[in-house]
């Protein structure tokens, strides 16, 4: 049988409650997983079908049904969509089938029909576990499709890893490939409950007018995430308002000899930040990278809570802005925070392929970081003077 066949016996298995045409559709080592697992839920046939008779058996004795369907489209798994009627009607299951070369059941995945519910994203430590297993997706496939793209794909690096919901932002993440700077929104789309038609979420606090104008501004390429709630199609990457899939080589191609932005320059110094945070065990680590805003960086390390000024440059830049008091002033005015200074200082590799090098500039290829941590404000202050500019955006 075609995939799509097996699909259809399954589904006509589950609404007939029948564990005979079920057997016949399973491997030997049949393995049967729950999204909510890391390990099996069951192996073997036999397991599986004693497994499901039981199941079975529950729901025939309170007089229930099963309503299934077949999800199969070109290039993805097929899976059915079973309605357990008057037990469930809510949260449906979908099986996700891997059938191998002989046309038999080898692995299954059951999962409720959505990931996550409405009320889920005003949840802080579930919406939480959702973004960390969302963006932890996104890596995988991002690094698998770069594996595809020649020697470009071998020429990237990350810019921002994670998005932060509770920050300023006009993206979720951000990567360079190439010569081109990825400017991504997140969106989930699917059905995510019974009563909800398929739609799109934006995973909060972008709006895609902002990115637009952003990208614009920094030579970036506005894009948008799209993932399955369902897990049952591949993430997909296009170009921001279109349905268009994001072309890697082409953008590349386009910027041949680009310069960093400055957005870009400052990106990467936050995310040096982080990176030396993380290694420190610090946490509630929060973070922006738009330009006009100072302080960057928000952490606790110990029992106090601390803001980081990070200033981002071409190691041939060093002078170095004084500090803005009022900014460091209207930090401490409510509450208990330590100031903290990095000073993240940049250079393109030798050997890039950029000829005579000029450290002050910087191109989009691969780069040498300066850190050598952070130091106090107050130190700062005594290195690089301060201002008094009565207005708390970046000067």
């Amino acid at each position: 049988m075609d995939r799509k066949s097996v699909a259809d016996a399954v589904a006509k298995a589950w609404d007939n409650m029948d564990v005979n045409m079920m057997s016949s559709l399973v491997s030997d080592d049949f393995m049967l997983y729950s999204v909510v697992m890391k390990k099996p839920l069951v192996i073997g046939r036999q397991a599986y079908i004693e497994y499901l008779q039981s199941f079975f058996d529950y729901l025939k004795r309170d007089g229930r049904k099963c309503d299934s369907e077949t999800i199969c489209s070109e290039g993805h798994m097929p899976a059915v969509r079973v309605n357990t009627v008057d037990y469930c009607p809510q949260n449906p299951l979908v099986m996700i089938l891997d059938i191998n070369n002989e046309g038999k059941i080898s692995k299954m995945l059951i999962r409720p029909s959505y990931m996550v519910s409405l009320q889920d994203l005003n949840d802080n430590s579930r919406f939480n576990n959702i973004v960390s297993n969302v963006t932890r997706r996104i890596h995988s496939w991002v690094a698998e499709c770069l594996k595809n793209l020649d020697g470009i794909g071998h020429d990237s690096y990350w810019l921002q890893l994670l998005p932060d919901f509770n920050a300023p932002a006009f993206q979720h993440i951000a990567f360079r490939v190439g010569n081109a700077v990825y400017s991504v929104i997140i969106n989930l789309y699917g059905q995510f409950n019974t009563c909800e038609e398929g739609y799109i979420v934006a995973l909060g606090n972008v709006r895609k007018e902002n990115q637009l104008r952003n990208c614009e501004k920094y030579d970036l390429v506005a894009c948008e995430l799209l993932i399955d709630v369902n897990a049952l199609c591949e993430p997909r990457l296009v170009y921001t308002g279109t349905d268009e899939e994001v072309d890697f080589i082409k953008e590349s191609s386009l910027r041949e000899g680009a310069l960093m932005s400055e957005w870009e320059i400052n990106a990467l110094g936050i995310s040096a930040v982080l990176k030396y945070l993380d290694k420190l065990g610090a946490y509630d680590i929060s973070y922006t990278n738009v330009l006009s805003f100072f302080p960057q960086v928000f952490y606790t390390l110990g029992n106090t809570n601390y803001y980081v000024w990070v200033t981002a440059h071409p190691a041939g830049a060093n002078e170095i802005n004084p500090i803005n008091i009022d900014l460091c002033e209207l930090q401490t005015r409510n509450r208990e925070i330590t100031g903290m200074f990095a000073n993240v200082a940049f250079r393109n590799a030798p050997n890039a392929g950029y000829g005579d090098i000029d450290d002050r500039v910087l191109h989009r290829g691969p780069i040498v970081t300066d850190f050598k941590g952070l130091i106090t404000i107050g130190e700062a202050i005594d290195r690089y003077g301060s201002v008094r500019s009565g207005s708390y955006e970046r000067k």
